[in-house]
């Protein structure tokens, strides 16, 4: 970085030289522009030193975490690791936290310096790597030390004789506390704990923000709706290939246009940082919807295994009560998915018919002159956007519509999705609360054959429980990265639409159209957490439901079977983003309170 003054002297010559600065800000007692060479040849060393140590230390320190993570694929525990490296991370963290905040400050502050902000951006980067070399081994030693029980939980050990039940049993014990890696015994590493340390250290750059006021600028009846609606977008995993071709094509295309007319319009405003704010939020839900079609795409595979799930799990079911349950919970799936079809759509009919209502007044309350006309969306057309708004208009219909199909139909099918699995561990849960209830009778001890009888029906159980897990699984592997992505977007969408309805509350419509808006993100949010918060819910109430049970009228050996299955059903199946938070009430709760505060950052910064 230092050269490049050297560099454009030659490229592009001034009337004078560029002057020269150095990589690193010191004091070395002599004149600097005079033992420039030497002092950068001194400070090249010093970084190419430093930056070697830093290399060698972290790769060893990712090889024993590779290595504890393959003893624990093999079973094995340790604390050698965190004895060496506890107190240097915290340490480590602790300066990493100032260090990356002051470099996006600096990014910030020089952004008229190209260079600079460059110098500082690699800088911020390198940090934030190496934040997460830290955390994401934590993460590992974690996952692989709790997933011995899990493994343990998978294997045949139902057929096994009781003794070797008892010895299953410790090892799940010990392996339900996690391995961790902490600083100082004050925090653990994890991918939760990077996600705080970023964020963090966004807090503090965005207080450094507040003092140098530097942002002055800125075929089941269940899945028809479903399979209608992806269909149409070209997305149900079973479609034509050229039908479905075609339909992709559409909605890219649309995609396109809209990105094309927004960076137009943000080319084309002069730094205007009103018109800025108010692109935010629609590009923002943009990028949702585009995730969430890309989504699709990318984990096609696995929306046809969770297709092929639902179809072998409503063959299998045993008994009536069984077949109603699952009818109940795919009555529930349903009412989510007409309600939520119905209020999306509700709110994207009001968003659109806003631009009318100037011509509306007109009629009814006429003026000296017409009152005048505004798109739906701010963009920039290329051509006189009064002569063709009518057209214009139309367009963004299309777009919208689209879009929001788009939305609708990915989001439902996710609503359909959870409401099997809920239903899926509703069922084992009410074959153990129901355990013995047809087969005991008071007066009579229970007969071999009876006893018998019930163990399978424990098995069963079991089996029912680990296919749910599966569900559970793959919902999860599908989605997270997805619903991170969505929160993360989700979080400015909302923040920033807040922002614009207390300015614009002395004009009615445009105000009303961002409170639309604004409450379709927050039924969004809802329509992911509470999904996530009902996982939780049922494969925890498990064990709940096991214990109402006539399990204490049962045989030993179906004590040991109900107490493994029980211990299992005490770790929830969670619904999470990128494996950094969980998708529940709480979460949603929280994500409210988040963009309250950066409603109001934005407002004591504007």
């Amino acid at each position: 970085m230092p050269f490049f003054p050297c560099l454009m002297d030659f490229i592009i010559p001034l009337n004078e030289s560029r002057p020269l600065r150095a990589i690193v800000k010191s004091y070395y007692f002599v004149d600097e522009n005079e033992y420039f060479y030497t002092i950068y040849c001194h400070m090249s060393i010093e970084i190419t030193v430093g930056i070697t140590v830093l290399v060698a230390t972290d790769s060893l320190f990712l090889t024993f975490n590779s290595h504890i993570c393959g003893m624990f694929s093999a079973v094995g525990f340790a604390k050698l690791i965190e004895s060496s490296y506890s107190i240097s991370f915290f340490v480590q963290s602790f300066m990493g936290l100032i260090c990356l905040s002051i470099s996006m400050f600096q990014i910030l502050i020089l952004l008229d310096k190209t260079a600079e902000a460059i110098r500082f951006f690699i800088f911020a980067c390198a940090q934030f790597a190496h934040l997460l070399c830290i955390c994401y081994p934590g993460q590992r030693m974690i996952d692989y030390s709790t997933e011995i029980r899990i493994k343990a939980y998978n294997g045949l050990w139902y057929e096994a004789p009781i003794e070797i039940h008892r010895l299953i049993l410790l090892v799940i014990r010990r392996s339900m506390e996690p391995c961790y890696l902490t600083a100082g015994k004050t925090f653990i590493f994890c991918l939760e704990t990077f996600a705080k340390i970023v964020q963090t250290s966004g807090s503090y750059f965005m207080n450094a923000l507040r003092f140098r006021n530097v942002m002055d600028t800125f075929d089941h009846p269940y899945y028809k709706v479903n399979k209608r609606l992806l269909v149409l977008i070209g997305q149900w995993p079973y479609q034509n290939s050229n039908d479905s071709f075609f339909r992709r094509f559409i909605v890219n295309l649309i995609f396109t246009v809209f990105v094309i007319t927004q960076i137009a319009l943000i080319c084309s405003c002069n730094g205007n940082i009103d018109v800025i704010l108010e692109s935010i939020p629609f590009i923002s839900c943009f990028i949702i919807i585009a995730i969430k079609y890309y989504t699709y795409q990318i984990q096609r595979s696995k929306i046809q295994d969770l297709l092929k799930h639902i179809t072998n799990n409503w063959q299998i079911l045993e008994t009536r009560k069984e077949m109603d349950i699952m009818h109940q919970f795919a009555s529930e799936g349903k009412f989510f998915t007409f309600g939520y079809i119905l209020y999306i759509y509700t709110c994207m009919t009001m968003f659109l018919i806003t631009p009318i209502f100037p011509r509306l007044m007109d009629v009814i309350l006429p003026l000296n002159e017409s009152r005048p006309l505004r798109n739906i969306i701010k963009a920039y057309y290329f051509v006189d956007e009064n002569e063709y708004f009518y057209s214009i208009y139309c367009h963004m219909c299309i777009e919208i519509i689209m879009a929001i199909t788009v939305l609708v139909a990915t989001d439902t099918l996710f609503l359909a999705f959870n409401s099997h699995i809920c239903g899926l561990f509703a069922i084992v849960g009410f074959r153990l609360e129901h355990l013995l209830h047809d087969q005991f009778d008071s007066q009579v001890l229970l007969n071999r054959q009876t006893t018998k009888m019930v163990f399978n029906d424990v098995i069963h159980s079991i089996k029912n429980h680990k296919k749910a897990l599966e569900f559970a699984e793959l919902i999860e592997s599908c989605y997270s990265i997805s619903f991170l992505m969505q929160a993360f977007f989700g979080l400015i969408c909302l923040s920033v639409s807040m922002f614009q309805i207390l300015m614009l509350l002395d004009k009615t419509a445009e105000a009303l159209r961002f409170f639309t808006f604004s409450c379709a993100q927050f039924v969004h949010f809802l329509s992911i957490c509470y999904p996530g918060q009902r996982m939780i819910d049922y494969s925890t109430g498990i064990r709940i439901k096991a214990y109402n049970g006539l399990w204490y009228e049962a045989p030993i050996e179906i004590h040991k079977l109900l107490l493994l299955l029980i211990r299992r059903s005490m770790e929830p199946c969670y619904l999470t983003g990128g494996k950094i938070f969980i998708f529940c009430l709480e979460t949603f709760a929280k994500i409210m309170q988040t963009s309250g505060s950066y409603f109001m950052v934005i407002v004591s910064t504007y």
